[in-house]
């Protein structure tokens, strides 16, 4: 069979609107597969953090913080995307605790601890440093351009449309 009989026969095997997806049709899966890459670091570092243990009796967001030693605003970001992983609930301004399915798998003293079986399939040792590196330093390490400009007071009109328009494109997506 030539190469030419080959693909007439892939596209008799399409379904008819195959051809005709466009950029309209959903991309829920490629965006949480896209995504997926931030959930195992997120869960190695709240892990090797004792984030969960942490929380056994619920915090608030400073009283977390100081408990194992980050920065709030980091760490914020951390608890909403262990949220959305439904593993804590709470609310930025008042109380985190634990969800069921967050003290099962992720308190340490639990008989269905699953951390180690976690940390030892990660894959990406590198956002896993990168992020324990940036909850840990808090506000007081090394900055992004972005935080420089914000704490020398020159984050300017065009600076701030340039980050908002990022921040609002990322967050219609994940809202989908």
């Amino acid at each position: 069979m030539t190469e030419e009989s080959h693909a007439s026969m892939d596209a008799r095997r399409r379904p008819s609107h195959y051809a005709t997806a466009t950029a309209t049709a959903d991309d829920s899966l490629v965006r949480r597969l896209w995504l997926s890459q931030h959930i195992l670091p997120a869960l190695t570092v709240s892990i090797e953090l004792k984030l969960f243990d942490a929380l056994e009796n619920g915090k608030s967001t400073v009283q977390l913080a100081s408990a194992v030693g980050c920065g709030t605003h980091t760490l914020l970001a951390l608890l909403n995307v262990l949220r959305g992983l439904g593993l804590v609930q709470g609310d930025p301004e008042d109380t985190w605790w634990l969800s069921a399915t967050g003290r099962a798998y992720a308190v340490t003293a639990s008989p269905t601890f699953c951390g180690p079986y976690l940390c030892s399939t990660a894959t990406n040792a590198a956002a896993h440093e990168r992020l324990l590196s940036r909850l840990r330093r808090g506000c007081s390490g090394p900055q992004t351009e972005t935080e420089r400009a914000w704490t020398r007071g020159s984050f300017d009109g065009d600076s701030h449309r340039a980050e908002a328009c990022v921040v609002q494109c990322v967050l219609r997506r994940i809202d989908r």
